[in-house]
């Protein structure tokens, strides 16, 4: 069962007002709040776990049609550290990796289109 917040805090309300005098009502009211929680947590590392996919997804796409598939995995994993460390360090070359990038990911941007 899933409680927004504000029907939980009405529920809250009610089982204080109903069962004052017992003192199990609070650990009941934590429960609910932790059940709340742990759902979220749930809900939260499921979209964690399909974004990486994702992304993981888009990033074979791009060595594919880069062509790097092909390469040998130890010159692809230098390379890709060095383009790390030239983007933290604003390298000049960023730019020009940004544009020859962008002709690869989507070809024929900014080009007229003739009907």
């Amino acid at each position: 069962m899933f409680l927004t917040t504000k029907k939980l805090r009405i529920l809250c309300c009610y089982i204080r007002y109903k069962f004052s005098k017992n003192q199990g009502v609070d650990k009941l009211i934590k429960n609910i709040r932790i059940e709340r929680l742990d759902g979220k947590i749930n809900q939260l590392q499921t979209r964690k776990k399909k974004l990486e996919g994702k992304r993981i997804s888009q990033l074979t796409k791009v060595l594919n049609r880069c062509g790097a598939n092909t390469m040998p995995d130890e010159i692809l994993a230098g390379a890709v550290l060095e383009a790390v460390k030239a983007y933290n360090q604003n390298d000049a070359r960023v730019s020009t990796w940004k544009s020859e990038g962008l002709k690869i990911l989507k070809p024929g941007r900014g080009k007229k289109k003739f009907v």
